[in-house]
């Protein structure tokens, strides 16, 4: 089934083939994509609304997801979901949330190892390989009255040391630690809905 998840906030918003295939909420607000369309107009709305998702469908959501990075500024980045030899995960704290290390991604540079440089440089972890790819995520902000949709990779990765990490308290990093199973379960009622959508997919693949 293809389908593609935005998240603004607190909200999500579905880019889907066929809206038949889901269960809509009395509140959930359903546009069916056409080319005259003003997708920022349809997001802002969505903001303003008391709705918790909005959906829109068309034949392709490859295409739809392709509307959204030429309506808003896209911005890459890449992180990864790093484990040790105890299957504990590293998760960072920062800005009253919990997260997982990533960062922009820069010119010339590709994915893999932006993540690895963003994990070294967030964490104090050098010992690092990619494992496999995981799904990307993709969530709306604002920055300087810009609306931004920022697409991150992400990796799996094994930290084959044991070291302790020390958080980049310059980005704001308050925490970096390794929570076992039961502390992520706690670390993910105060987090993003990307991240807990991706340690979920990590659990379950």
């Amino acid at each position: 089934m293809q389908m593609y998840k935005v998240f603004i906030i607190d909200k999500t918003i579905f880019l889907i083939k066929n809206i038949n295939n889901y269960k809509i909420k009395p509140n959930d607000l359903i546009y069916r994509y056409n080319p005259n369309m003003s997708l920022s107009k349809i997001v802002k709305q969505f903001e303003m609304s008391n709705s918790e998702n909005l959906f829109i469908y068309n034949n392709n959501a490859k295409e739809l997801l392709n509307v959204f990075f030429k309506t808003f500024k896209l911005i890459d980045a890449a992180g990864g979901l790093v484990k040790n030899s105890e299957n504990k995960i590293l998760f960072i704290f920062r800005l009253e949330k919990w997260d997982l290390p990533k960062g922009k991604i820069e010119k010339y540079e590709i994915p893999e190892k932006t993540a690895i440089r963003e994990v070294k440089e967030e964490c104090g972890i050098s010992d690092l390989k990619i494992i496999k790819k995981l799904p990307c995520t993709y969530h709306i902000y604002n920055l300087k009255e810009e609306k931004i949709i920022k697409r991150t990779y992400w990796f799996e990765m094994y930290c084959q040391k044991n070291e302790s990490p020390v958080p980049q308290t310059i980005e704001d990093i308050t925490m970096a630690k390794w929570l076992n199973k039961k502390q992520v379960t706690e670390a993910l009622r105060n987090t993003y809905k990307s991240i807990n959508e991706l340690v979920d997919f990590y659990y379950n693949s």
